[in-house]
């Protein structure tokens, strides 16, 4: 094999592995979709869902897919009584009761539902890119600077982005010199 097949091999084996990832949950969420669609149908008739011990088990996974989806809903403004906040808390409150029987809470529920599994999917398919591999290389020190809370800070970002680019660099030079040279 030549080196530029293991480049290849490598990066389908990481897109597969990220499209397998965000895909699973947004078929996860889908599933939890439908059975939430027969609930309120049976609600609208009167009658009992078969999948509603399911669909209360399962709250909690929902809520944090939820959460990790990163989703929100704009709330009421703290004047009328709502939170000064982006955080997806609205989204995460309308999961609470997501199996109530007002029509708003199930429309809230499935609006949720269906942008969160979007998202999963948008994220799954966005792995199957290139491109979006050569910016998540590039741009991987912002993201650490991001999650460790250390962005506006110059000293840690420029730190962090020099030992980024020094193991980046030798690690492009040790494989140079033991695959692509043999």
């Amino acid at each position: 094999m030549t080196w530029w097949q293991i480049l290849l091999g490598a990066w389908l084996a990481l897109a597969a592995l990220r499209f397998l990832w965000f895909a699973g949950k947004s078929a996860y969420l889908l599933l939890v979709r439908a059975a939430l669609l027969d609930y309120h149908r049976a609600v609208a008739a009167g009658t009992r869902s078969s999948r509603e011990k399911w669909l209360r088990s399962q709250r909690i996974n929902v809520q944090s897919l939820l959460y990790e989806s990163g989703i929100f809903e704009e709330g009421p403004s703290p004047s009328l009584g709502g939170r000064a906040t982006k955080l997806n808390v609205y989204a995460l409150e309308s999961l609470e009761h997501w199996l109530s029987e007002h029509p708003q809470g199930m429309t809230r529920t499935r609006d949720n539902l269906a942008r969160a599994i979007r998202i999963y999917f948008v994220r799954a398919v966005r792995g199957l890119n290139p491109f979006f591999w050569v910016g998540w290389l590039l741009f991987f020190p912002n993201k650490v600077a991001a999650r460790v809370g250390v962005t506006g800070d110059p000293e840690w970002s420029a730190s962090l982005r020099l030992l980024y680019w020094t193991a980046l660099a030798g690690a492009v030079l040790l494989f140079v010199i033991f695959v692509v040279r043999k």
